[in-house]
């Protein structure tokens, strides 16, 4: 028998998990028997979603935020035009933006292109699960989504936000 409800959206999930608060040990077991569930319908875990697993875990929310500060400098310095440069910057640039957005070196090296979506609002999904993509534009124009000269234009072809 398959459930309607499932699977269920990881951003349902973190409502949840912020309108009910606990330990997060409590937390975690909340959501391990959530994929319990999901695994014995056959579906995807939405634990395994990124943003899931950066709110579960307020040490990995620190560290990723620091690699996302280290990868910022790199996104800007890789090709995007010419053969075979910008091909594989293009390529190198999704695996940094996975990197950065919590997915798993182990998960990224298990990834074929039907896996990646890109949604029509620009969101990419990984396995279903939309990733965060919001760093690219706040850490590769400095602080606050602003330029680094403060003109609020980043010179950068990776972020165009100016707010």
């Amino acid at each position: 028998m398959q459930c309607s409800i499932l699977p269920a959206d990881p951003a349902t999930i973190l409502d949840f998990l912020v309108a009910n608060p606990a330990t997060e040990f409590t937390q975690v077991r909340r959501v391990s028997a959530i994929n319990w569930v999901h695994r014995h319908h056959g579906q995807p875990e939405p634990g395994a979603a990124p943003a899931i697993r950066e709110a579960l875990g307020k040490s990995r929310a620190h560290r990723l935020a620091e690699l996302r500060l280290r990868l910022a400098p790199i996104l800007r310095r890789l090709p995007e035009s010419g053969w075979p440069g910008g091909l594989f910057g293009r390529r190198d640039a999704a695996l940094v933006l996975f990197a950065g957005a919590g997915v798993s070196f182990e998960q990224i090296s298990r990834l074929h292109r039907e896996q990646v979506r890109v949604d029509v609002d620009g969101g990419v999904r990984v396995n279903g699960h939309r990733i965060d993509t919001d760093w690219v534009r706040t850490t590769a124009c400095g602080i606050s989504r602003h330029s680094p000269d403060g003109s609020g234009v980043c010179q950068s072809n990776i972020c165009t936000s100016t707010g």
